[in-house]
């Protein structure tokens, strides 16, 4: 899929912020104002699966993520996914709250479908967690096919997290190491298949 070759290739010849998303549902936190993330997945098996988002922080609160994604040899689906936070978690105090719609373009299986997202900000007290947080998040897809989601990160120090969400069709895990240089790898798996990526973030 060209759209792949481009998010790697691009973040190759570039030289650490947590995406919108879980793996694949919102949380309760967007990209800064000219903050760039990519990321792209791939899978093989019976069925060739490819990924790719396009993420730019707009301000205000606001976030547009270009998507693209392709199944065995068909033609790749391209859409647009806004996303505004209305409120950010703070601490243990009060949660985060977001709102968007995924796939304006209305060319995925799930169609055009709005959202209401609320984060908490879950504090760990264990030596190897200090002053970390978890983030565990509930809320709906509404649309053609309405669905609760829910979500949790666990950070496991500086640099490491594993994550585990429901998107109201399948169970989703997975982890995030962080490579530096503002690169994560990224491993889940998604209903019945394993799937690898790259994410990367810059500030320009």
């Amino acid at each position: 899929m060209r759209f792949i070759g481009v998010v790697f290739a691009f973040t190759i010849s570039t030289t650490f912020a947590l995406a919108s998303n879980a793996i694949f549902t919102p949380i309760a936190q967007v990209l800064q104002t000219r903050e760039l993330n990519l990321q792209g997945y791939y899978a093989t098996g019976d069925r060739l699966v490819e990924v790719g988002q396009l993420g730019l922080g707009l301000g205000k609160g606001f976030e547009a993520r270009f998507t693209d994604s392709q199944f065995q040899q068909g033609s790749g689906r391209q859409s647009v996914d806004i996303q505004y936070l209305y409120l950010s978690p703070f601490g243990d105090e009060s949660p985060g709250i977001t709102f968007g719609v995924n796939d304006l373009f209305n060319v995925t299986p799930d169609r055009i479908r709005g959202y209401v997202g609320v984060s908490y900000q879950v504090g760990l007290n264990a030596d190897l967690n200090e002053s970390l947080s978890a983030i565990v998040t509930v809320g709906v897809f509404i649309g053609h096919r309405t669905a609760p989601f829910t979500s949790v990160i666990i950070p496991f120090g500086t640099s490491f997290d594993a994550r585990l969400e429901d998107d109201g069709d399948r169970i989703n895990a997975g982890f995030n190491l962080k490579l530096g240089y503002g690169f994560e790898l990224r491993a889940i798996t998604r209903g019945q298949r394993t799937m690898l990526g790259l994410n990367f973030n810059k500030n320009f």
